[in-house]
């Protein structure tokens, strides 16, 4: 019988899977207060992706953190390693950062980039070194475009990067070569199947710089970080928020194997057109309308036309629909559909 591993590399390979692969995603929020309702779902609509080791999707539903744990604290901050800020106000949902460290170009050779050595990078190799190979799994690189808004602060950063300010492109190429570089050659050693890029570069509308200034200024910084990952024989794979089809083919062109984008807010047509057969999607349910808001019937129908969209007998698809905070009423409906289109 054919493994999940194999099922989503064939998925991402064109090379014929069994079935569609899925891929389960949720808030930290959420399994900290439905973990019964992803144990059913799980049991009802298997998963075949793992992150960061392999284990069941049971297995890595995370353990709600007691009431006095720092990240239960609402409005707790939290400086990180790059000198940012945090504000968390929600627990089990990511912070905003309300400091930003590099106030001055004419000092950004003294900015100190953290050591990736920071990271355990042996106990990561051992926790992979005995796997089953029953699963696939991915490790996640840093990220960069929303990386620079941190350091910088978002206004900053894409007005910076539309100019071609010298010292924000001095500030890339140092982060990109001291820092993820390094950091990405080391998840490489590791015994994984992919390694995982995650940046929004749209909003709902367009870019969040114009094509041409992604092009010019991060294209070459995503392409030697893709470079290291083929070099190795793993997969590359992105996830980018907001409407991002004027650079899908600039990031086939330079390694991109598998993209979870959000699909539905884009031209459709012309995006289904332009990586069917040719780039792998892990889908994403609409999360906005059709998720918390279709009827049963409305949800069946979007995942349907996703499937169209995207599958080919010989692969190019993984189901997958993430879950925010609270239970939508259609998320049995979405899990249902999955399993029966698969």
């Amino acid at each position: 019988m054919i493994t999940s591993r194999e099922r989503m590399t064939a998925a991402i390979e064109f090379s014929g899977p069994d079935r569609i692969p899925v891929w389960h995603q949720y808030l930290d929020g959420f399994a900290w207060e439905h973990p019964e309702f992803l144990r059913e779902m799980f049991a009802l609509c298997p998963g075949d992706a793992s992150v960061h080791r392999e284990q069941s999707d049971e297995d890595a539903i995370p353990q709600k953190p007691s009431p006095d744990a720092p990240e239960m604290l609402r409005d707790r901050t939290y400086r990180d390693e790059w000198g940012c800020l945090w504000q968390y106000e929600e627990p089990g949902m990511q912070g905003i950062v309300v400091e930003h460290p590099v106030v001055d170009y004419d000092r950004v050779d003294a900015y100190p980039i953290p050591e990736p050595g920071r990271v355990d990078f042996d106990l990561m190799r051992a926790q992979l070194a005995d796997r089953q190979m029953r699963r696939y799994v991915w490790l996640w690189a840093p990220n960069l475009f929303h990386l620079l808004t941190f350091v910088l602060g978002y206004e900053r950063f894409v007005v910076d990067l539309t100019l071609r300010d010298e010292g924000l492109l001095d500030l890339m190429n140092r982060i990109v070569e001291e820092h993820h570089i390094p950091y990405i050659q080391e998840l490489c050693r590791c015994n994984c199947d992919a390694v995982f890029f995650g940046d929004d570069l749209g909003t709902q509308q367009q870019l969040m710089v114009a094509p041409d200034v992604w092009r010019d200024t991060l294209k070459e910084h995503y392409r030697r970080q893709f470079e290291v990952v083929k070099n190795s024989g793993k997969h590359v794979i992105m996830h980018s928020d907001g409407y991002i089809i004027d650079i899908v083919p600039d990031l086939m062109e330079i390694g991109l194997d598998a993209l979870n984008p959000q699909h539905e807010i884009m031209d459709s047509a012309r995006f289904g057109d332009m990586v069917r057969g040719k780039l792998c999607i892990l889908t994403d349910v609409d999360r906005q309308f059709v998720l918390p808001y279709g009827s049963a019937e409305e949800i069946r129908k979007h995942i349907a036309a996703i499937k169209g969209k995207f599958h080919t007998p010989e692969g190019g698809i993984v189901f997958h629909g993430e879950l925010g905070l609270d239970v939508p009423s259609n998320a049995r409906t979405m899990y249902e559909a999955f399993e029966e289109m698969r």
